[in-house]
């Protein structure tokens, strides 16, 4: 299979995770932020993740795409989609998204994942939601500052993992936004929290720096 993704995008991330963590074999193709030709052409709209499946089929919408992979529903999808788990899960995203998103989009922007064409591409689009990008670096004290308070709430849903004691699809959904903070210079987790990160980690055997070597192969 392959996946076609960006390095810094949640939903990719959430694939990533859940692969790992299923143990599929994938072809990784990192797309230019700025390429809108590529993902039009396999699935008609500029959408990531997307998925070319054992079939030869494209899919994308990151859940849909594990809901077709967990064959054995090892994740629990079966019945999450639409559900009261669903539901609760995205709530708690939901609370903090905003101030998240808020302090990490241009840090985002700063990464290698992007040439000076992308990167103007990305701050172009996020801007029109996100508003300036100066001025979102410049607040960035004070959305760290909302974000611990919101966090300390997440915490309450740990049991170790969200709601449950064994790793589900929620985990995939919630560490994946959460992952975007280790973007941040000088951002820490609580210790509830990180030791929740290292969970996932260990469970999806995933590795968020390993497609950044395909950047050093230079043309």
């Amino acid at each position: 299979m392959e996946l076609y993704h960006y390095l810094h995008c949640p939903y990719c991330i959430r694939i990533r995770i859940a692969w790992g963590y299923l143990g599929i074999n994938y072809k990784s193709i990192i797309v230019p932020y700025s390429d809108e030709e590529t993902p039009v052409k396999l699935t008609g709209k500029k959408m990531l993740p997307i998925a070319k499946l054992e079939n030869g089929t494209f899919k994308n919408e990151s859940l849909a795409i594990i809901l077709a992979t967990d064959k054995d529903n090892k994740l629990q999808i079966e019945g999450f989609l639409g559900s009261s788990r669903q539901s609760k899960v995205e709530e708690v995203i939901a609370s903090f998204s905003p101030s998240l998103f808020n302090l990490v989009m241009p840090f985002f922007a700063l990464s290698g994942e992007f040439t000076l064409k992308d990167r103007q591409y990305f701050v172009e689009k996020k801007s029109i939601s996100r508003g300036p990008f100066d001025v979102l670096i410049n607040n960035a004290e004070k959305f760290k500052a909302e974000i611990f308070l919101l966090l300390e709430k997440v915490e309450n849903h740990l049991k170790p993992y969200f709601e449950s004691e064994v790793f589900r699809v929620e985990d995939v959904v919630l560490a994946s936004h959460l992952w975007g903070l280790y973007w941040v210079p000088e951002f820490q987790f609580s210790d509830k929290l990180q030791r929740y990160l290292e969970m996932i980690k260990k469970e999806s055997h995933f590795n968020p720096w390993k497609d950044y070597g395909q950047f050093f192969h230079f043309k």
